[in-house]
């Protein structure tokens, strides 16, 4: 069983062998003006004498005719561009997903920002940096939205040596890459104060939630809305009390994110920098105008803190100062702001077909940022149960299924991207892995997931023939399920490179 570190590693040596050597070719032939398929004398012998080539590239050349095979050059990796294949044994990580892209410019060939590992879905990204002189990479680069946060001599890391005492370096880059990857979604908090996580059920985003708000060390709370769920609720109201004569009365109390808030402000007053995040589940399940009423405007980025005062609803039965009064050093009663320290995340589903659009005005106040399948999630556990093989498997049946339901262009069964199955179902494979995994497959498909795809295809037509389809991809693995035992020399998305 390969550690992550170990994969980390083997990832690092296939990028620097593979832009090293193709570097190479590419300039030589340049200068030659040659267009030949084939390895020329040269050409071979630097191959052959890179720390790489025995490990990494050996099984695509055919030494005796001095010819490359099938490989991938050039393409996107994020893109499902087939030179993710050959990095699949090192891209799947706890935290998520490295993918590999490669783009030779016309100028510098490899030697150029095209070419860099990323974490799916980020902009957090590992970049070569050349000596051109020697036509070698010198160092490696973590980047974070165009910014290099750390740069890595490459003989600092001891690539392509098996002492794991000299993995100090390499350690090191590793969980400042990891770590990078947790800013990204941080840094989009902290620049837009309200986000909302929206996609495919399944796909982990009320975790996420809850995730963020603990990395960033924020106090939090949760509420989820439903369609009974109102002002009162959530801002303030009247809420039924019983008095000392055992009668039932009503006070006017603060709703769970007024009370939030006031916490929140009180922090921010004591000069505590502390900052607070209020997580809406389900955010649109709720009817939103009933829920929010005027704090449309106060919830609003633009009008954080004191410039997004409001007076509630029931201002007018306040009989004394409140916290937001006392900030404003108002006469009248009843006001209310959002603090600046306090941050809304949401979460909806796509498909939910419970409740209507969420509202444009509302839209316009929140950043939306979508959670996509992960399958990278699926990791073998500590206790051996469920093993790294039996991880692999589950996300090859994962990444089949999801792009038999969408693949980027089309659906085999007429759905969109928005019906992907979310990473949380198919966790459930442990709760079935009671024989084996060919049997738990079985039962997560049976139990789990065509129930779901049942009602996904409800009111279509030719229901059963769809299911059938999608179970055929269910049963294939990856590599069947997208075609990619094509012999690998031509691009999948728009014309992949090969050496001529």
């Amino acid at each position: 069983m390969k550690t992550e570190l170990n994969k980390f590693k083997c990832l690092l040596e296939y990028f620097v062998t593979h832009l090293e050597c193709l570097q190479f070719v590419y300039q030589k032939r340049h200068e030659k003006k040659s267009d030949k398929r084939k390895l020329d004398k040269v050409e071979l012998e630097f191959f052959r004498s890179h720390l790489g080539y025995k490990k990494y590239l050996k099984k695509y050349i055919d030494e005796k005719k001095s010819e490359i095979k099938e490989f991938v050059l050039s393409g996107q990796g994020y893109n499902k561009g087939s030179i993710q294949n050959q990095i699949s044994e090192w891209e799947y990580y706890d935290v998520g997903r490295i993918c590999f892209s490669a783009s030779p410019a016309a100028a510098n060939y490899f030697a150029c920002s095209g070419n860099y590992l990323h974490w799916y879905g980020t902009g957090v990204n590992i970049n070569a940096e050349w000596d051109n002189e020697n036509s070698k990479i010198k160092s490696l680069d973590i980047s974070f939205n165009g910014s290099v946060v750390k740069s890595y001599q490459l003989n600092s890391l001891n690539l392509f040596e098996d002492k794991e005492e000299n993995n100090g370096v390499l350690k090191e880059m590793f969980e400042l890459f990891k770590e990078t990857k947790k800013k990204y979604l941080e840094e989009k908090l902290e620049k837009y104060h309200n986000i909302i996580f929206h996609g495919a059920p399944g796909t982990g985003k009320t975790y996420l939630a809850k995730k963020i708000a603990e990395q960033i060390g924020a106090e939090h709370t949760m509420v989820q809305f439903h369609p009974s769920y109102d002002y009162t609720d959530f801002v303030e109201g009247l809420r039924p009390v019983k008095k000392e004569n055992s009668e039932i009365g009503f006070e006017l109390k603060a709703g769970v994110f007024k009370a939030f808030c006031e916490k929140a402000l009180k922090a921010q007053k004591e000069k505590d920098d502390k900052k607070f995040v209020f997580i809406i589940d389900e955010i649109n399940r709720g009817e939103i105008s009933k829920i929010f009423g005027e704090l449309f405007f106060s919830i609003d980025p633009d009008y954080r803190g004191t410039d997004g005062k409001i007076r509630t609803q029931y201002a007018n039965m306040q009989k004394e100062q409140n916290e937001f009064d006392k900030a404003l050093e108002a006469t009248e009663y009843g006001h209310f702001f959002v603090p600046e320290n306090v941050y809304i995340i949401g979460t909806m589903n796509d498909v939910d077909r419970s409740v209507e659009s969420m509202d444009f005005a509302m839209r316009r106040r929140f950043t939306f940022i979508e959670v996509e399948p992960d399958s990278a999630v699926i990791q073998e556990d500590d206790s051996k149960k469920f093993t790294a093989v039996m991880a692999d498997q589950t996300r090859n049946k994962m990444d089949a299924l999801n792009a038999a339901i969408w693949n980027g262009e089309k659906s085999q069964v007429g759905l969109t991207k928005a019906y992907q199955i979310g990473h949380a179902y198919f966790l459930k494979i442990k709760d079935y892995l009671k024989n084996n995994i060919k049997t738990a497959l079985t039962d997560l498909w049976d139990y789990n997931l065509e129930p779901l795809l049942k009602e996904y295809l409800r009111g279509s037509r030719d229901i059963e023939e769809k299911l059938k389809r999608l179970k055929k991809a269910y049963d294939l693995n990856k590599k069947e399920s997208n075609d990619s035992n094509q012999p690998m020399n031509s691009e999948d998305e728009k014309g992949e490179d090969s050496v001529e």
